[in-house]
């Protein structure tokens, strides 16, 4: 009898121990409630769902408030009305039963009350974000880990990575994306710097740019490992990437494609390998099949009719290039072709596009780049536009590691040269014929597609009231819409005074030309964008490295007579 009752004051004994010594935080298992990251006036709502079966006996939610101390709440949702300024961070806790009696706690998440937001950057300002790599193990499995740190660029909280440690896991060539607490900050900020490098591209079009790791391979010390896109939260006061995507053969793949496809809308046509085939049939009267009463080739024998016939053919095997980039070709054909209506196709187009980036597409606001009109202004136009950007991004910042048979590399236009850039969008199914510039850089030190765009020289012309007009340096000629079409020259002129003399020509153009986007192949008189610069470059007597016959009205420059 002494015995039971001294183990059963044991057994309680246990029980306030592993309560009060053993607060495990075992993440893994207890999820943490949802909440807004921002509140303006402290209304908001916290929920969580219900996950308390098995050996849970109970579950709640915890607030920790500026005085740091955590309150406890019951039921799911909590609504919360005119909370003082400040930070709330809000787990969720679980009371687990026998055999091991322990508190599990859930990730924290914090609500920002705040009447002002941080202020996000312009896109082209967020491209001179610099960013710093460490590799070092923050779980301690023998596995290398990456601490990316946001160095210079924006006030914090901003939407963009400020930290993030990628982590080893099991799987080969995989990481998780973590936003670290102050303690694992903390430690990672000591790690020894790594040989790895950031590229800065909005890949995933949401007005936030994202990283690329590159060199992730020599940097953990893993042969064969791949490099990594994390993309911002894409929201103000959110630490937590909004994703992680591995930088493989599919997307590399997907990139080259569509850049050789951008350039050449017969690209897959021309470079599809064919594929010869030869198959011979026999048929029978007998037990072998149906007797063919008019065979190609027919015998007689042991009582039966045999006859062989043979199929011989050949057809262009796609399965060489990207599916997707495939998929969006064959859209854009049956946009075309009016066999799906254009907003249909474009969506299909985007949708193929998200698979392959593992993100939503979009939410960038194109006017602070592009203006208040435009081509942008349309939704279906504005989509393929989005979608274009994508595909430069991925190529800009893996230019080294993005094969194409017919596309210039992609890597930041710097140096002395003359570029032809633009943007064909008609061969994602919106036929507005494409647009192409002449680029120089002013300052080779500082690549054409940082905020730096004073310094990307631009000769081009628009459409206002019929005419095509010349317009120098224009914000529709951003970089971030313009790939490398090619180069201009005129052996033995330098670039800078070629670029001098096409200057001169652009600003003799007396602006009467007319236009038309798409009309100007079939009308007399009519001209583009295309056909501005194409008669810059003749007129100067230059040569482009890119055929401008596959532009849109490429082949038909704007005369001399245009030319004062």
């Amino acid at each position: 009898m002494i015995g039971q009752i001294l183990d059963a004051k044991l057994s309680r004994l246990l029980l306030v121990l592993a309560i009060t010594v053993c607060p495990s935080t075992l993440f893994a298992y207890t999820l943490p409630p949802t909440a807004p990251t921002w509140s303006t006036n402290g209304n908001y709502t916290v929920s969580f769902q219900y996950q308390c079966s098995n050996n849970c006996m109970s579950q709640w939610l915890e607030e920790s408030g500026p005085s740091g101390s955590f309150a406890t709440y019951g039921s799911s949702p909590q609504s919360f009305t005119g909370k003082p300024n400040g930070e709330y961070t809000y787990r969720v806790a679980r009371f687990m039963g026998s055999p091991y009696y322990v508190m599990e706690y859930s990730s924290e998440v914090t609500v920002h009350v705040t009447p002002n937001a941080p202020s996000v950057d312009p896109l082209l300002t967020q491209r001179d974000y610099q960013f710093q790599v460490r590799v070092g193990d923050i779980n301690y499995d023998g596995k290398k880990d990456l601490f990316i740190k946001r160095t210079s660029g924006g006030v914090a909280d901003n939407g963009i990575i400020e930290e993030v440690i990628l982590q080893q896991i099991t799987t080969a060539d995989e990481f998780l994306a973590i936003a670290p607490s102050s303690s694992q900050s903390s430690t990672a900020s000591s790690w020894p710097v790594s040989s790895a490098q950031i590229a800065v591209e909005d890949i995933n079009v949401d007005g936030f740019v994202d990283v690329v790791a590159k060199g992730v391979a020599g940097a953990v010390n893993v042969s064969g490992m791949h490099n990594q896109i994390v993309y911002s939260p894409g929201e103000v006061f959110n630490p937590q990437p909004k994703g992680l995507r591995t930088v493989d053969d599919d997307i590399l793949e997907f990139a080259g494609s569509m850049l050789d496809y951008q350039v050449n809308q017969d690209y897959f046509s021309d470079y599809a390998p064919i594929i010869y085939y030869y198959s011979t049939y026999v048929y029978s009267s007998c037990n072998y099949g149906m007797y063919n009463p008019d065979p190609l080739f027919q015998s007689y024998y042991g009582g039966c009719y045999w006859s062989y016939s043979s199929v011989f053919g050949y057809y262009p095997d796609y399965s060489v290039f990207s599916g997707a980039a495939v998929a969006i070709w064959a859209t854009a054909e049956n946009v075309k072709s009016g066999q799906i209506s254009t907003s249909d196709g474009v969506n299909d187009i985007v949708e193929a596009t998200e698979v392959i980036i593992d993100a939503d597409l979009g939410g960038w606001g194109m006017e602070e780049v592009l203006g208040s009109t435009g081509e942008h202004t349309d939704p279906d136009t504005r989509k393929a536009l989005e979608v274009l950007m994508a595909v430069l991004s991925i190529g800009r910042a893996n230019a080294q590691d993005v094969e194409t048979d017919e596309a210039e590399p992609q890597a930041p236009r710097s140096g002395s040269a003359i570029y032809l850039v633009g943007r064909q969008i008609q061969r994602l199914g919106i036929d507005v014929g494409g647009h192409s510039a002449i680029e120089h850089n002013a300052n080779p030190s500082i690549p054409c597609v940082s905020n730096q765009i004073s310094t990307c020289n631009t000769i081009s012309a628009f459409p206002e009231d019929g005419d095509l007009v010349y317009v120098p340096n224009a914000t529709l000629d951003s970089p971030l819409f313009n790939m490398t079409l090619g180069t201009i020259q005129r052996l033995p002129t330098s670039s800078s005074a070629l670029w001098s003399e096409m200057v001169a020509q652009a600003e003799a153009y007396d602006n009467s030309a007319s236009y038309a986007a798409l009309l100007c192949e079939a009308i007399p008189g009519k001209y583009n964008s295309n056909s501005f610069v194409a008669g810059i470059i003749d007129h100067v007597n230059a040569f482009s490295t890119y055929d401008l016959s596959r532009l849109w009205c490429g082949d038909k420059p704007v005369p001399i007579s245009y030319f004062q």
